[in-house]
């Protein structure tokens, strides 16, 4: 009941900030908009659908079937999840919570499974964080891959600790799971299988870029708070949403030593913003995926990621 009052009334003030603030707002949104529709939809919706129809045919199991001893060993998972593990690392978020939700709906991993799966495959791209954040923001796309690369393996240690740490975490050496091996034998591919996986991709790309929308007009608020210096407000502006969040930090920490710096922005990569959370745990929950395990996850990586970016900096 608290909860619920606190949230209706949290909507009602922002319903009365963003009528204000509209000449504030309005713009960001539709610079949001302007940047879903040329960037991240024509290249986040074919990834998609095909991840879909890898996961529908069966195909997930026997692409994966190399890697299954590493699955099994590392994080306790039968071998298809590797495609939600390899895929999440190089495509970025959300397309690991797709694949986790897939799997779980074909029958291939368990309620266990994939909710542990999902704590470690959203992750920032490489592409981004070597073009956008290394090249533009910080003038140097090896940094740009050594924040991608903190970040993975902050990710990856967080999937090896989980599987430890779960009472329920088991897998046999093969790497398959009791409900992978009955999935494996009945999964087969279907005509119907296409139209199906256009419709469920179109509808999670846009809940997506809504997700995005309003986190624009809602970070764009935070300009509008005073007394803030501003290392503090692109603090709160990476908390928020990652992609103005990193431009922010990059151009207000300039008083702050170059590594120390890189940490920051290791954090932030890592930590994702609540923007990229909205979307993950929405695509999880239409899978009925528990979103526990994926916020204790991304709490790990982001304490995890700045003190491997550290050591990367040194030695390398």
């Amino acid at each position: 009941m608290l909860i619920s009052t606190a949230l209706c009334l949290f909507s009602f003030i922002l319903i009365i900030l963003f009528v204000v603030f509209s000449g504030t707002c309005a713009p960001e949104a539709r610079h949001a908009l302007d940047i879903f529709l040329s960037s991240v939809l024509p290249v986040m919706l074919p990834f998609y659908i095909l991840s879909s129809l890898i996961v529908s045919s069966g195909a997930a199991e026997r692409l994966c079937s190399p890697v299954k001893q590493l699955t099994a060993k590392l994080f306790k998972l039968p071998a298809a999840c590797g495609a939600a593990v390899i895929l999440g690392l190089i495509c970025g978020f959300p397309i690991g919570a797709r694949i986790t939700c897939d799997l779980k709906t074909s029958g291939y991993i368990s309620d266990e499974e994939a909710a542990r799966l999902s704590a470690f495959t959203n992750n920032v791209g490489p592409v981004f964080m070597a073009s956008v954040v290394g090249s533009s923001y910080l003038g140097s796309v090896k940094v740009g891959l050594l924040i991608w690369l903190s970040a993975v393996i902050s990710a990856l240690l967080c999937g090896i600790l989980m599987s430890r740490a779960s009472p329920r975490a088991s897998c046999s050496s093969s790497g398959i799971s009791p409900s992978g091996a009955g999935a494996q034998s009945s999964a087969s591919f279907h005509i119907t299988d296409i139209p199906s996986a256009i419709m469920n991709s179109v509808n999670t790309a846009l809940y997506v870029g809504a997700v995005i929308i309003f986190f624009a007009s809602l970070s764009s608020l935070v300009k509008l708070v005073p007394h803030i210096g501003s290392l503090p407000r692109s603090l709160i502006y990476s908390f928020l949403e990652m992609t103005g969040g990193l431009s922010a930090l990059t151009h207000t920490a300039v008083s702050l030593s170059f590594g120390l710096k890189c940490m920051l922005i290791s954090a932030a990569a890592a930590w994702s913003g609540c923007s990229v959370h909205m979307q993950v745990c929405g695509i999880l929950a239409s899978g009925n995926v528990r979103i526990r395990y994926y916020l204790i996850g991304k709490i790990l990586q982001s304490v995890m990621s700045p003190l491997i970016m550290c050591f990367l900096l040194i030695f390398l």
